[in-house]
């Protein structure tokens, strides 16, 4: 039930939901930057709903829809903590 006008709203916003960067809206047909704006669906076994949805870059989208937030979370927190990052 995703509108036209709900996308466009996210769009130009400019920024990944989620890690907030910016798009990458030059990228070509056919090659995908990892900045690229997807429609993210938080719960991937419901639908493209406004409360499901968000927007967000193409990398994350492509990380979560192969093992989920979660999974990916933990991995992407022991990399940097691996890369010398620290969390308070």
């Amino acid at each position: 039930t995703l509108t036209h006008s709900w996308v466009l709203e996210r769009l130009q916003k400019g920024r990944c939901e989620l890690s907030g960067l910016p798009f990458d809206y030059q990228a070509k047909r056919g090659h995908l930057s990892p900045l690229t704006p997807s429609v993210d669906r938080i719960v991937p076994q419901l639908g493209y709903t406004p409360q499901n949805c968000r927007i967000v870059c193409q990398a994350l989208n492509a990380l979560f829809s192969t093992w989920g937030e979660a999974a990916s979370l933990e991995i992407v927190i022991a990399y940097l903590k691996n890369r010398g990052v620290h969390f308070e």
